[in-house]
């Protein structure tokens, strides 16, 4: 299979379009939570730079896609799937803690799943 860089590029950036309505994220609340400026984000979109790879597993991560979603692989044009109820935002939140934080979460949810009343 061969890609055409910037077809790809453009359904990737339609895509995260998509998915930070369906979040109702904006691009700088976007930019935030996976830890990039807003200047990055706003380039990206613009098309005054193309998407690293890095930034888009960032952005994945905030909006609980895999890659090959955002480049729109598995999806008809347009076809945004619903949102999963109550997982995004607990996934949002955890994505955005510190590495040391989120090591504690583990460790909570990880005595809780060996509790035995």
């Amino acid at each position: 299979m061969r890609y055409d860089p910037e077809k790809v590029c453009e359904r990737i950036l339609k895509q995260i379009r998509r998915y930070s309505e369906r979040e109702g994220l904006t691009m700088s609340s976007l930019a935030r939570e996976a830890g990039l400026s807003a200047s990055t984000i706003s380039e990206m979109m613009c098309g005054k730079t193309r998407p690293q790879v890095y930034t888009l597993m960032k952005i994945c991560n905030v909006l609980d896609v895999s890659m090959d979603v955002l480049m729109g692989e598995f999806m008809e044009d347009g076809e945004v799937p619903e949102k999963p109820a109550r997982r995004l935002p607990v996934q949002r939140v955890y994505n955005a803690l510190p590495e040391w934080k989120q090591k504690r979460v583990r460790e909570f949810i990880e005595m809780i799943a060996d509790y035995e009343p």
